[in-house]
């Protein structure tokens, strides 16, 4: 479950709450992204193709 802590987040678990009881309406759809800002530096591995380029060994789990 370390990966999924957002699921334990005080928001998440008030939004469900709210859902449950009625309180915003049937839910229709859901769209959701997760990311954080990394400064472009060629000279890390997030950048560099030789290096296992990406986000998938930060990232991946979630």
């Amino acid at each position: 479950m370390e990966a999924m802590w957002t699921y334990f987040l005080p928001a998440i678990i008030k939004a469900k709450q709210w859902v449950k009881e009625g309180r915003i309406g049937k839910i229709k759809h859901i769209k959701a992204d997760f990311g954080y800002p990394m400064p472009y530096q060629l000279e890390s591995r997030e950048y560099r193709t030789d290096l296992t380029s990406g986000c998938l060994l930060d990232m991946g789990i979630y």
